[in-house]
């Protein structure tokens, strides 16, 4: 079961909450045991305070994953990546009640900066969208050593951004490069994400190179440009290849499944 976003947001809160909660306990009991009866009271409240925080996001998730606690736990049990999410702020959430200065700050620094990461490397793709548009290519003079033409993208404001391209043949197929993301990160920047990366001849070989952002990533890719992480992956897909023509406009789209596809007219 893919899980909607109130359901990670719920487990966002539920699952550390619920962590923190349980240390709390453990160290309000052992505050009293210990005749610190002042500290006790103060943890046992915030103890209670976690707790109907976590209460509340159990309650959340419930809602967004329909309303019965056995459809809600059979599909938790499907979804190993959501599991190993709410494990891992569980236990976050258990070592900052139990270590709030030696755990707790640094933990919470440490997922600050991941979403800082995570959010940078985001901006420099475009959200994607199945029969998106990715470009457009209008070649005005082909020959069978250079195509020239106007190539365009388009920007955040709808306005497509338009820039002459000489290729050094008359037939090429366009790469994108997929930025995909899953878990909660699939939720907060958007299950995947691309940009217009090069075009390339039949064989494989690149003629033309799109200049790209730098994104903190790139130290992690593989030298293909590829990578894979925990719930943060890059790949690189090819369109079809195209013989160009004078006047003859390839609009490149994504299709159902992400795939590019190439349309000339």
């Amino acid at each position: 079961m893919d899980f909607d976003q109130g359901a990670w947001y719920a487990a966002s809160v539920a699952a550390p909450a619920a962590g923190a909660a349980l240390s709390l306990g453990i160290r309000a009991i052992a505050a009293s045991a210990g005749g610190e009866r002042r500290k006790s009271a103060l943890l046992s409240t915030i103890c209670f305070l976690f707790l109907s925080a976590a209460v509340a996001g159990a309650a959340w998730f419930l809602v967004s994953t329909g309303g019965r606690p056995t459809r809600a736990v059979s599909a938790i049990a499907d979804a190993a990546g959501f599991r190993g999410w709410a494990a891992g702020l569980a236990l976050f959430g258990i070592l900052s009640g139990a270590f709030p200065r030696a755990a707790g700050i640094p933990s919470a620094l440490l997922g600050i900066a991941l979403m800082a990461i995570l959010g940078s490397a985001a901006v420099a793709y475009r959200p994607a969208v199945p029969g998106q548009v990715v470009a457009v290519f209008v070649p005005h003079a082909v020959s069978a050593s250079a195509t020239t033409g106007d190539f365009s993208v388009p920007r955040g404001d709808g306005i497509p951004a338009l820039s002459s391209l000489v290729l050094p043949s008359d037939k090429a197929a366009l790469k994108v490069e997929r930025l995909l993301l899953g878990g909660f990160f699939g939720e907060v920047f958007g299950p995947e994400r691309y940009r217009v990366s090069e075009y390339s001849e039949p064989a494989g070989v690149v003629i033309h190179r799109f200049p790209a952002a730098p994104t903190p990533l790139d130290p992690l890719r593989r030298k293909d440009g590829s990578m894979d992480l925990p719930w943060v992956a890059i790949r690189e897909t090819a369109g079809e290849v195209v013989a160009f023509a004078d006047f003859r406009t390839v609009e490149y789209s994504l299709g159902p499944d992400y795939d590019l596809r190439s349309l000339a007219r």
